[in-house]
């Protein structure tokens, strides 16, 4: 069987979603529908995702006309990668960053290295995305080098994918922190250098993000 929830964007607008078990029925401020036997317990966790999800107005800024460097690679030609690694070799002060899959031994060594020359560098990664050895390997790592790392299981998936640093610069895009996105799969990484205003609204998301999440401790079990 299945589950078709659908949630009341707007008059004439509806969002489908399938999943297994069961058939539900769902309308934001309306009711809940639940027919069929199935799995309830997985099931609420998906309701109570889309009956509080409140959608909020995208921020617009507006850049200056001059300052701002944009930087754009791709993957798996390299060059993501590279817009990545440049933009950590440039930190001075501060790197905080999200991180839905960080398995990349490269990204975590580029880290570490800008730890140790006096970085203040926090990371938040998807909690159970991370449960696999390669993962776990890395955030031992990078946990075991001084850096403070949480896990964030407040939602379906954590899959935020940035990096802020020196509260200027600023980059997202589909590139995961993983060795996958960089030799695997098609992917893409976006740069704003001095963009602070930009920077301000994902170190304000990636706060939130933070105090939502527990910090990691060193798993050495075998996988």
């Amino acid at each position: 069987m299945s589950i078709n929830i659908y949630e009341n964007l707007d008059e004439n607008f509806f969002l489908s979603m399938k999943a297994n078990f069961t058939s539900v029925t769902f309308k934001r401020g309306g009711y809940v529908e639940i027919r069929g036997v199935g799995q309830y317990v997985d099931i609420v966790g998906i309701i109570i995702f889309f009956t509080f999800a409140q959608a909020d107005n995208p921020t617009e800024v507006m850049l200056p006309a001059g300052g701002v460097r944009v930087v754009v690679g791709f993957s798996p030609e390299g060059s993501a990668q590279k817009a990545i690694l440049d933009l950590i070799n440039s930190a001075q002060q501060e790197i905080r960053m999200a991180a839905y899959s960080f398995t990349s031994p490269v990204i975590a060594k580029a880290l570490i290295n800008a730890h140790r020359r006096g970085v203040d560098v926090r990371i938040v990664v998807d909690k159970g995305q991370n449960n696999n050895r390669y993962a776990v390997s890395t955030m031992n790592t990078v946990v075991n080098a001084g850096i403070p790392l949480r896990t964030n299981d407040q939602f379906l998936l954590h899959h935020d994918k940035y990096l802020c640093v020196d509260r200027i610069s600023v980059e997202t895009g589909s590139y995961n922190y993983s060795s996958s996105a960089f030799n695997k799969n098609s992917e893409n990484s976006l740069v704003l250098y001095n963009a602070p205003d930009v920077t301000a609204l994902y170190l304000a998301h990636w706060e939130s993000r933070w105090t939502g999440g527990v910090d990691y401790i060193p798993n050495y079990l075998n996988f």
